[in-house]
C-alpha cells in the first residue's frame, strides 16, 4: 500500500510540468509584441507627421499669409495715400556712427548705430542742429544703458527706436519727430 501511494504522488509530480507545459503555447515567441512595438510606433509616427500635422500647419500657416498679406495690402494702401500727400513735406536728418558703450561690459563692448529721423516740421534741421548736443546725450544715454543680453532680446531695434522718438520729442518739446530709422547697427 505504501508504494501504492507514492505512485499517485510521483505521477502527480509527473503531471505538473506536463500541465505547465499546457498553459504556454507552443510556439509563441515574446519577442513578437517588441518587434510589432519597435515596427508599427515609428511607421505609425512617420505617417501621422506626413499625412496630418504638417498638412494641417502648412494649411494654417497659408491662411495666416493669406490674411496678413491681406491686411498689409490694405494697410499699405491707406499708407501710401497719406504719404503721397505729405511726402513732400517730410524732412530728414541723419545721425552718423553714434557710439555707446554697453552697460556691464567693463568698458570693453560698444554699440555703433546711424540712424535717421523723419519728421512733418519744415524746419527740423535747425531745430535738431540748436538742440545736437541734447539729442546726442539722449542717444548715447539711451543706448549705453542697453547691456549685450538686453540686445540679444526679441524687438529690441523697435524699442530703442520708440524710446529714442521719445526722449528726442522730449527734449525738442512736441512731436517733431514722426520716425526713425536705423541704417547701421552693430554691436562689438
Amino acid at each position: 500500500m505504501a508504494e501504492e501511494e507514492q505512485k499517485p504522488e510521483e505521477n502527480s509530480e509527473e503531471n505538473k510540468p506536463e500541465e505547465n507545459k499546457e498553459e504556454t503555447p507552443k510556439g509563441s515567441n515574446p519577442w513578437i509584441p517588441l518587434a510589432i512595438v519597435l515596427v508599427l510606433f515609428p511607421a505609425l509616427s512617420y505617417a501621422l507627421m506626413e499625412f496630418v500635422f504638417i498638412p494641417r500647419m502648412m494649411h494654417i500657416l497659408e491662411t495666416a499669409t493669406a490674411k496678413g498679406s491681406e491686411h498689409a495690402a490694405s494697410s499699405a494702401e491707406s499708407e501710401h495715400a497719406e504719404v503721397e500727400g505729405s511726402a513732400e513735406s517730410l524732412q530728414q536728418y541723419k545721425f552718423n556712427s553714434v557710439v555707446a558703450n554697453l552697460s556691464g561690459s567693463m568698458q570693453s563692448r560698444y554699440l555703433k548705430v546711424s540712424f535717421m529721423v523723419e519728421s512733418s516740421d519744415p524746419n527740423l534741421t535747425a531745430k535738431i542742429e540748436s538742440n545736437k548736443a541734447k539729442l546726442t546725450d539722449n542717444a548715447l544715454s539711451i543706448l549705453s544703458a542697453m547691456s549685450l543680453h538686453d540686445l540679444e532680446e526679441p524687438g529690441i531695434k523697435n524699442i530703442l527706436r520708440s524710446d529714442l522718438i521719445n526722449a528726442f520729442n522730449s527734449s525738442l518739446k512736441g512731436k517733431v519727430i514722426k520716425q526713425l530709422y536705423f541704417y547701421e547697427f552693430v554691436v562689438q
